[in-house]
C-alpha cells in the first residue's frame, strides 16, 4: 500500500467520523505525522508507542569485528543506529 492509498483510506475513515477533509489535507496530515515520527525516532534511545499497534525504538549497535569471506580481510564495523519494532500483543493476535 502506497502513501497515496493510505491518504485515501485516512480521508475515508475521517469521513465516517463526520470530519470532512480533502485528499490533499489527508496527505498533509499523513506527511506531517510521518515527519514527526521520523524526528522523534532519530533521537537515540527514544521510544514511540503507536497505540494498539506496537512500539518503535532507536538503538545504537556496538562496534564489532568482521571478516570479508572473499578476501579474508579483517574489518571493523562501526556502530550505527538501528530501529527495532515490536508489535503489541493485541495487534499480533488480531493479525494471526
Amino acid at each position: 500500500m502506497l502513501k497515496k492509498d493510505i491518504s485515501r483510506k485516512l480521508k475515508e475513515n475521517l469521513g465516517k467520523k463526520d470530519i470532512d477533509v480533502s485528499l490533499k489535507h489527508a496527505e498533509d496530515i499523513l506527511t506531517t505525522f510521518l515527519e514527526t515520527l521520523e524526528e522523534i525516532i532519530s533521537i537515540e534511545g527514544e521510544e514511540v508507542v503507536l497505540g494498539h499497534i506496537g512500539k518503535l525504538k532507536n538503538y545504537l549497535t556496538k562496534e564489532r569485528n568482521a571478516v570479508n569471506p572473499k578476501t579474508k580481510e579483517k574489518l571493523v564495523i562501526k556502530p550505527k543506529n538501528k530501529i527495532k519494532f515490536k508489535f503489541s500483543k493485541s495487534f499480533e493476535e488480531k493479525i494471526n
